[in-house]
């Protein structure tokens, strides 16, 4: 594990590298162990990713943002549910983050491939798409998917950015109203 994302994790647990204690994870909302390990195995990233937007949200007029929320779409099975990581709204248009502790490049393709789809059937042609992951070079990403999905509103942030996450969102926030402009 990185020196970043270990900090990152000391941070949201606010504890020290020597310890973690069950008072420390009740603290922070936890009833079970369970629930300390399942968000030790990737929650984490959605609970800090949403934590860098609301950094920013009000320089940027975001209204609401939210974490690890399902849609189940209308006329159709159960099972056609799915969810969104991290989502917030600016004026009218959908923001989307999808979130993995992964750095295998296929598993992380497949993420933005399906949080760009999902984006789409809720948000329309304007839903703008962003994936966090642990990929060491996200732009590799962002290249592979151009030759699938002609859309340049798509972004990958990598493990390098997991520090400056609030800076790099706001970023692509700013670099999707100057292309909405134009």
């Amino acid at each position: 594990m990185s020196p970043e994302i270990k900090n990152i994790l000391r941070s949201e647990l606010d504890t020290s590298a020597e310890k973690l204690s069950l008072n420390i994870t009740k603290n922070k909302g936890f009833d079970s162990c369970t629930q300390v390990c399942e968000w030790l195995d990737g929650t984490w990233l959605e609970s800090y990713v949403l934590q860098e937007v609301q950094k920013i949200q009000n320089e940027f007029g975001i209204k609401e943002s939210m974490m690890s929320f399902h849609i189940k779409l209308k006329n159709f099975k159960d099972k056609d549910r799915f969810e969104f990581d991290v989502a917030f709204i600016k004026g009218y248009q959908l923001f989307v983050i999808s979130c993995t502790t992964s750095n295998n490049k296929s598993l992380c393709k497949e993420k933005l491939f399906e949080a760009h789809l999902r984006a789409r059937q809720l948000g329309g042609d304007e839903a703008r798409v962003a994936l966090v992951c642990c990929f060491h070079e996200p732009e590799w990403i962002e290249k592979d998917l151009e030759f699938a999905i002609k859309d340049r509103k798509i972004k990958v942030f990598g493990k390098d950015d997991l520090m400056g996450l609030a800076d790099g969102i706001a970023d692509w926030i700013e670099l999707n109203q100057r292309e909405a402009k134009a």
